[in-house]
C-alpha cells in the first residue's frame, strides 16, 4: 500500500503539527470506507478520520510527460491536462476548506506537502486487516472529526421522536449552506446523503475536495433531500424551508 505526495503539488498547504494531532496519529487507524477521491480510515478511539487521496486521479507519471504516442499523442496530452486540472482543483479545494471552512468541514489537519515532522510511521490496517506502516512526511492526507451520516442521524431522531434534536441538525445544515453562499464558495458535489454528516447535531461537510470560488447554487441534491424529508416529516420539511428562507409550498 503506497500513498505519496503528488509531485506537482509541492507547495500545498500543511497545518501546524500540534501535540494533540501528533497524539492522534500515534494510534492505529482502521479501514472505514472509500469514495470517489479518497480512502478513509478511522482512529482506534473512533473520533477521527484519516483520508488519503486516490493518486490515480491526481498523480502525474514523469515518464508519461516524456514520451510521445504517435497518433495517440493528443490523447496522452489530454490525460496530462486532465490530471493537472483535477490535482489543482482538489488541492485548491482543500486550501479553501482549511482557510475558510475549517469548522464547517471538521478539519483538524491538512498535509499536502513534504515535511520532516513525523518521528515515526503511522500504523494502518487495510480492509483485509493487513498492517501497513505509512511514512506521513511524504504522503498527502487530511484529518477530520468523525461524523455520523446525515440520513442515519435524522432517522434516529425521528425514530426516537426527538424533533427538537432533528431541528437542531437542520438548522445547522441551513447555516452551513448559507455560510458557503455568503463566502462565495461553490460546491460541485453537495450530496447531503454521502457528503454531509453530523457531530452531535452540528452539520459538517465530509467531502473537502469539491469547493471552488464561485456562486454555484446547491439545488439538485438539496431538493432530493427535501423530498425525502417531506415524506418522513412534513414538520421538519417546513422547518428546513424556514431556516433556508424558502416559502413553504406544503403549508396549509
Amino acid at each position: 500500500m503506497a500513498y505519496k505526495i503528488a509531485g506537482q503539488n509541492a507547495h500545498g498547504p500543511v497545518s501546524e503539527l500540534t501535540p494533540a494531532i501528533q497524539s492522534t496519529l500515534d494510534q492505529p487507524f482502521y479501514f472505514l470506507s472509500k469514495g470517489g477521491q479518497c480512502y478513509a480510515f478511522v482512529s482506534q478511539d473512533g473520533t477521527t478520520v484519516l483520508k488519503f487521496f486516490k493518486q490515480h486521479h491526481i498523480r502525474l507519471w514523469n515518464w508519461f510527460n516524456q514520451v510521445t504516442l504517435g497518433p495517440l499523442d493528443n490523447y496522452r496530452k489530454h490525460l496530462i491536462e486532465k490530471r493537472v486540472y483535477q490535482s489543482s482543483f482538489m488541492f485548491d479545494s482543500c486550501k479553501i476548506a482549511l482557510e475558510e471552512l475549517k469548522e464547517a468541514t471538521g478539519l483538524l489537519y491538512v498535509h499536502l506537502n513534504q515535511t520532516n515532522d513525523f518521528k515515526k510511521k503511522l500504523t494502518l490496517y487495510d480492509n483485509l486487516g493487513i498492517l501497513h506502516q505509512i511514512d506521513l512526511d511524504i504522503t498527502d492526507f487530511i484529518l477530520q472529526k468523525k461524523a455520523s451520516p446525515s440520513y442515519t442521524t435524522i432517522k434516529k431522531h425521528l425514530r426516537e421522536k426527538n424533533l427538537d434534536a432533528a431541528k437542531e441538525c437542520l438548522a445547522s445544515l441551513a447555516a452551513l449552506i448559507k455560510e458557503k453562499e455568503e463566502k462565495g464558495i461553490a460546491d460541485r458535489d453537495f450530496n447531503i446523503k454521502t457528503n454531509i454528516g453530523f457531530i452531535g447535531n452540528q452539520a459538517i461537510e465530509i467531502d473537502v475536495g469539491s469547493f471552488s470560488k464561485g456562486s454555484q447554487l446547491e439545488t439538485k441534491k438539496l431538493e432530493l433531500f427535501k423530498e425525502w424529508l417531506a415524506d418522513k416529516s412534513p414538520e421538519l420539511y417546513s422547518y428546513l424551508n424556514y431556516k433556508l428562507g424558502i416559502p413553504d409550498d406544503k403549508a396549509n
